[in-house]
């Protein structure tokens, strides 16, 4: 069960590189969480109003002019990771995913910050005005916003921090599908208890 803590957080979040959402001060809810490294969720959030889950795109920054990842390699990192969403929200029936934005569906904007090449504390900070949780030299993290598809309200968000360099089998030139499968795996499965915690007092 997630044990809420009010924390007044001062936005903006990020707007991703593919989407971006209604962005507001507003008061958050710190969710200390054995799931993920660092989760936010918007004081008067309501997950059992959502029915389905609408993966979203995936983006990949970096603090260079360098692209992060080409394009096809970006196209295929999203169906690897629409992949792995399915099976971990879909297998047993629990959650319903769709493609197109209305009522009751929940999305998911999903970003890859690749700070392993990152040396600059200067870079870092105004990156980190972005967030309500500390960014780390030197690792990439995982963001994801859970977002409300009608109105574009952000709800909540949550990060993943890598560990020994899990991410880089994912958004790096040295990535492989299988080990960029099993990472996502990982990530989907820890996002779906996530989700099943949240919505504790409701479906999805």
């Amino acid at each position: 069960m997630l044990q809420l803590r009010c924390l007044c957080v001062a936005l903006p979040l990020a707007c991703m590189l593919v989407a971006c959402s209604t962005v507001e001060v507003s008061r958050f809810e710190r969710v200390p969480s054995e799931r993920v490294a660092h989760a936010f969720i918007r004081s008067d959030a309501d997950f059992a109003r959502y029915t389905a889950i609408m993966p979203g795109q995936v983006s990949v920054w970096t603090p260079t002019q360098e692209a992060g990842l080409g394009a096809s390699a970006l196209a295929r990192l999203q169906v690897l990771y629409d992949e792995a969403l399915s099976a971990a929200l879909t297998d047993d029936g629990a959650y319903t995913l769709v493609t197109s934005r209305g009522p009751g569906v929940l999305e998911l904007q999903t970003q890859f910050i690749d700070l392993r090449a990152t040396v600059d504390p200067n870079a870092i900070r105004a990156l980190q005005r972005r967030y309500s949780f500390p960014l780390e030299a030197g690792r990439a993290t995982l963001v994801v916003e859970l977002v409300d598809a009608t109105s574009g309200q952000v709800l909540a968000h949550i990060a993943d921090v890598e560990a020994q360099g899990e991410y880089a089998v994912v958004i790096g030139p040295e990535m492989t599908e299988v080990n960029a499968q099993r990472a996502l795996a990982r990530w989907a499965a820890v996002l779906r208890a996530f989700l099943d915690e949240a919505a504790q007092d409701g479906a999805l």
